[in-house]
């Protein structure tokens, strides 16, 4: 009998940070894929968000330096390189920012087909104007993420459902800083939030950068009942606490 092979089809997506929005296309991705396994995708983004994509069927990931392609020249050459080695089908752009923009220009320049992710920035201004007073519930970003997918033609079902690594649950996590600062609590308020918490259940604090690490961790030694794993987990070890 002829057998016939089918082509797989290769999509080529990128977000290059930040942490939380890099881990919300985790869930999209895999359930794109599950859903469409006739697809492949090529995940670029940053080394230490590799761990986020392990184990991941029909799913590459190409880790990049993002400091190793300054400027607009350095842009050219990493849609050279990312097109020669993948030969991707279409273009999937989960970030839109200004380097991402440029990429999707080399890569439209040479016939690619580029789709972009909706951030809904109006939106977003809109619901915080304060003299906006008909509030109503925005677009979750992972459904943002899975109307790149639907503009290609695929079907994406997203289940909205976390798929937990452990059946354990001890605790509460806390990580209290973010990327920008507009987008913290007043370190002050976590602190005593944290201190509220403590005081129903054991609490871990995770966090990045060596400044964060030690302010987490002098919290630690300041409120009873809580763990300072911020600075101390490889992002594997730390998904598995998260999960916990």
């Amino acid at each position: 009998s002829r057998i016939s092979i089918e082509k797989v089809i290769r999509i080529l997506a990128y977000r290059l940070s930040a942490f939380g929005d890099v881990a919300m296309t985790v869930p999209v991705i895999t359930e794109f894929l599950e859903q469409n396994p006739e697809v492949e995708v090529v995940m670029v983004s940053r080394s230490n968000f590799k761990d986020l994509f392990h184990g991941i069927p029909n799913l590459i990931f190409k880790e990049i330096k993002v400091d190793d392609y300054p400027g607009i020249f350095g842009i050219h050459k990493l849609s050279k390189q990312l097109r020669k080695e993948f030969k991707p089908d279409y273009i999937a752009d989960l970030h839109d920012v200004i380097r991402t923009k440029l990429l999707n220009v080399f890569f439209k320049l040479n016939g690619q087909k580029v789709f972009v992710l909706d951030k809904g920035k109006e939106e977003k201004k809109k619901l915080t104007d304060i003299n906006n007073l008909e509030k109503k519930p925005l677009k979750p970003t992972t459904e943002r993420y899975a109307d790149v997918f639907r503009a290609m033609g695929f079907k994406v079902n997203l289940s909205h459902q976390y798929r937990s690594i452990s059946a354990e649950k001890v605790g509460i996590g806390f990580a209290p800083f973010a990327q920008h600062q507009g987008k913290m609590l007043p370190l002050e308020k976590s602190f005593e939030l944290a201190k509220l918490i403590a005081k129903k259940d054991k609490l871990y604090f995770f966090g990045g950068g060596k400044s964060e690490s030690e302010i987490l961790e002098n919290w630690a030694t300041q409120i009873p009942n809580t763990e300072n794993l911020a600075g101390k987990l490889s992002i594997s070890d730390e998904l598995q606490k998260i999960s916990k």
